[in-house]
């Protein structure tokens, strides 16, 4: 194109932005809306979970901007846009919000059938990892039926950093079954304390933190 067929551009019309349409917030009031934002500039950052140039560019630039301006004068906002992976990238079951640990797992037998009170070995396909990295921490992942507790699988020290692709690997993990006839959820979770708080962690936050995959289920026959 010439210089004699370029034509000016008419601004668009300032128009107020749409509302959202938002399944559920972290880190801000359930009721948080773009409406709370008026007369701030607004940077939203639309990222995912497992996507590399996400944690590695995205997120970081996000934090950089909200660091350099007040938060009256500029708002930062993240949106979990999911296109892929729908199940691993679940906000719901894989994310503790407070410390930022993340898990994708999934069990190499999704349905089992056992006898009440018997041991079995669970094996997790896994991939872990922290938003900060934490050198000094002892992750481990957690296994429970439901709200019940079953066990457990050390992976070490680390700094599990996303950048590095996380602490990849599989876990055998032997519980006993639920003493109860029927079917049993089979959920895990990331946890980087001790074995008792791990325990203690599970049974006490489940469902309400939300910070469980969903494995498989296990069926229970007398």
């Amino acid at each position: 194109m010439s210089r004699s067929d370029a034509r000016l551009v008419e601004p668009a019309v300032a128009q107020p932005a749409p509302a959202w349409n938002i399944e559920r917030w972290f880190n801000a009031p359930d009721d948080f809306s773009l409406d709370r934002l008026r007369g701030r500039v607004v940077a939203l950052h639309a990222f995912q979970m497992l996507c590399p140039g996400c944690v590695a560019h995205g997120i970081p630039q996000a934090q950089r901007i909200a660091a350099s301006f007040a938060s009256e004068d500029v708002a930062v906002v993240g949106l979990h846009t999911v296109f892929e992976h729908h199940e691993a990238e679940n906000v719901e079951y894989n994310i503790d919000a407070k410390r930022g640990y993340f898990l994708d797992a999934t069990l190499q037998n999704e349905t089992l059938v056992v006898t009440p009170g018997e041991t079995v070995d669970l094996t997790i396909n896994y991939r872990a990892w922290s938003r900060e990295g934490c050198p000094a921490c002892s992750y481990r992942i957690v296994v429970g039926f439901e709200g019940d507790y079953a066990g457990y699988a050390a992976l070490g020290s680390g700094a599990y950093q996303e950048t590095g692709g996380g602490s990849v690997g599989e876990a055998v993990i032997s519980v006993t079954t639920p003493s109860t006839a029927g079917q049993h959820g089979i959920y895990a979770a990331l946890n980087a304390g001790t074995p008792e708080e791990g325990e203690d962690l599970y049974e006490s936050r489940f469902p309400d933190e939300r910070r469980y995959i969903p494995l498989g289920i296990l069926t229970v026959e007398e």
